[in-house]
Formats: C-alpha cells, structure tokens, sequence
C-alpha cells in the first residue's frame, strides 16, 4: 500500500470510530504498531486528526496527539453528562 492510501485508510478508520472508545482505542493501537507508518505519514494523519503540527514532531508525540483529541472528546462527553445529561439525579 502507498504511504499517501495508507494514511488515508488510518484517518477514515480513527474518523469511524470516533468517540467510540473500544473501537477508537483498537485502530489506534494497530495504528501504533504498524511500521510502515513512518514519521512523515503519523504527521500527516495527526494534522488531519489534530490540528497542523510541524514536519519536525516526532512519530510518538504525533500519536499523542492523536489519542488527545479523542480522550477530549470523551471528557467533554462525562463533563456534559454529569452537568445536565441524562445521568443527572437533581433533575429525575
């Protein structure tokens, strides 16, 4: 697989299973471990995931922050959950 389809297939797969913790945290494990993802492609899927991060970020702090915008994602789920959502126990 090219770098440019392989990075392409990462980033539809961690957008499918966003906010899905068991899924999310399973394609990003693969993701991890896969070693023809290298520095230039983790890069490239953490700007497209993330937000832009220079060419010089290393392949782990890429990844880090990858998993970041997902654990966000699930803080801000609980934080709206405990506030007013429906596991809220002064309004049922």
């Amino acid at each position: 697989m090219e770098p440019k389809q392989l990075v392409e297939d990462y980033l539809k797969r961690l957008e499918a299973t966003f906010g899905n913790d068991a899924a999310f945290r399973a394609v990003f494990a693969e993701l991890s471990a896969d070693k023809r993802v290298g520095k230039t492609e983790m890069n490239e899927i953490a700007s497209h995931f993330f937000a832009p991060v220079p060419a010089s970020t290393t392949r782990p702090r890429a990844l880090q922050k990858i998993l970041y915008r997902h654990e966000k994602l699930l803080d801000s789920r609980a934080a709206s959950s405990a506030i007013g959502g429906k596991n809220c126990t002064h309004c049922h």
